[in-house]
Order: C-alpha cells, then sequence, then structure tokens
C-alpha cells in the first residue's frame, strides 16, 4: 500500500478589511467636521480674549490721556496764575521800594535840617 499523501494546510489568508458603508462614512466626516468647528470655536474665544484685552488696554491709555490731558491743562493754569502773583508781586515790591525811597529822603532831610539846627545852635 502505498501512503497517501498528505495535504499540505493552505497559507493563511489575510482578514479582510472592513469595508465601511456610506452611513459610517457619513458619520466619519460629521465628526471630523465637528471636531475642526470645536478647534476653530476654540480659537476664536481665545482670539477673543486676546482682542477684549487689547481693547481694555486702549480704554486704560485713553483714560490716562484724558487724565494726563486734564493734568497738563490744570499746570498751565496754575502756571499762568503764578505768573500774574509774581507780577503782582513786582508792583508791590516797586511801590514799596518807592516809598521806602521817599522814607530815606525824607530822613535824609530831617537829618539834615537837625544838623543844621544844631550848628546854628552852638554859633
Amino acid at each position: 500500500m502505498v501512503p497517501a499523501a498528505v495535504p499540505t494546510p493552505a497559507p493563511p489568508h489575510p482578514a479582510p478589511s472592513p469595508t465601511l458603508d456610506a452611513s459610517a462614512t457619513r458619520r466619519a466626516a460629521q465628526t471630523d467636521l465637528l471636531a475642526g468647528i470645536g478647534t476653530a470655536t476654540e480659537s476664536n474665544i481665545a482670539l477673543g480674549r486676546v482682542l477684549r484685552d487689547a481693547v481694555d488696554v486702549v480704554d486704560e491709555m485713553t483714560a490716562f490721556s484724558a487724565e494726563f490731558d486734564g493734568t497738563a491743562e490744570l499746570t498751565r493754569t496754575r502756571a499762568d496764575q503764578f505768573a500774574a502773583s509774581v507780577d503782582r508781586l513786582q508792583s508791590h515790591a516797586d511801590v514799596i521800594e518807592e516809598r521806602l525811597a521817599g522814607a530815606a529822603d525824607s530822613v535824609a532831610q530831617a537829618h539834615g535840617r537837625s544838623r543844621a539846627r544844631s550848628a546854628a545852635s552852638r554859633s
């Protein structure tokens, strides 16, 4: 008897890749789209925060500028008032100087008369 030939086993077949039906493909596309929309929304929110911060900085700078303008205007007003006070003080100083000069002349004249009387009484 002739031994029967042993059949060789067939090589294993790779597992077939699962096929996606149209609805699964659509769901995957929708998932990707929604993920992209979520990312875009997060980016827009972050940019909105940055923009709001920038607007806040501009508002603060505007307020500071207005405050500075007010301070500068007040400084100009005070400087003008100071200059006017210095002018008035100078005019008063001029009057005082004239009166002191007049008083010095009066004292000198009185002293001269006093000396003249003293000299006349000694003679």
